[in-house]
């Protein structure tokens, strides 16, 4: 999920209606509320369609562009990627006229910090809603963002790389 940091325009449901686009590669933008059939299919698979062995060089610079009218829209200079690492892929940050932060969620295990992706998905899902909640516009403010046991390092972190960290000593 990748979003962009603006004032909450809320709908009647009381979520955003169009801050919170969910980019796939093989149904392109997403918002709540949209129709989408539920099927399983990797990204990373292989799916000769056309010239593309994968699917998220499908989507050229459709979500770019589309990321791009919602900047010009909304004045913002901040992209959020909560995208998994494969899913981030179908964003072409070369188009982006934003500076994408991507949200980097670690967990100490066998003496280290590393990225998990069960706990990186979680972690992903709860600052989605923490962003809603919290009318998150910059992001400083995403530092804050304590949740599941994850906070802001920022000694680990950089201007384009928020890094979160999780441990449970026991």
């Amino acid at each position: 999920m990748l979003f962009v940091l603006s004032p909450a325009k809320t709908s009647d449901y009381g979520i955003p209606k169009a801050d919170l686009p969910h980019c796939r590669p093989d149904y392109g933008v997403l918002r709540r509320l949209d129709w989408m059939q539920p099927y399983r299919l990797e990204k990373a698979a292989a799916l000769p369609v056309g010239p593309a062995r994968i699917l998220h060089p499908l989507c050229g610079t459709r979500i770019s562009t589309f990321l791009n009218r919602r900047l010009a829209a909304d004045h913002t200079s901040v992209v959020v990627n909560l995208a998994s690492q494969e899913y981030a892929k179908t964003i072409h940050r070369q188009a982006l006229k934003a500076r994408p932060l991507d949200c980097v969620f670690e967990e100490w295990i066998g003496g280290g910090y590393r990225s998990t992706s069960f706990q990186a998905k979680k972690a992903r899902g709860q600052m989605a809603p923490y962003a809603i909640e919290k009318r998150v516009v910059t992001p400083r403010q995403l530092q804050a963002f304590v949740r599941g046991g994850c906070s802001f390092d920022p000694r680990a972190s950089r201007v384009d790389r928020m890094v979160l960290r999780r441990r449970i000593d026991q």
